[in-house]
């Protein structure tokens, strides 16, 4: 069993969203629909989220762990847009 299996949105009891954001929300979308966030695991191995929206940072955990046994080591791969 992977450790993903059973895992749903509904389990989440209190949703995290920028504060920026929330000022700004149109009426007719959720802050669920209008949130611009992005997560990964950073240089320094901690958790962070960011709002892409407002180039924000919105959260940083400390990993005392890291899934899937990464280093973040890797040097980043330069992406190409045409």
């Amino acid at each position: 069993m992977s450790y993903l299996e059973g895992y749903t949105t509904s389990m989440i009891s209190s949703f995290a969203h920028c504060s920026f954001c929330l000022k700004e929300l149109p009426n007719h979308l959720t802050p669920q629909e209008y949130s611009w966030i992005e997560c990964g695991i950073n240089y320094d191995k901690k958790f962070q989220v960011n709002c892409i929206r407002h180039d924000k940072v919105l959260m940083v955990f400390e990993m005392k762990s890291l899934p899937f046994d990464q280093t973040c080591n890797h040097e980043r791969e330069e992406e190409e847009y045409e």
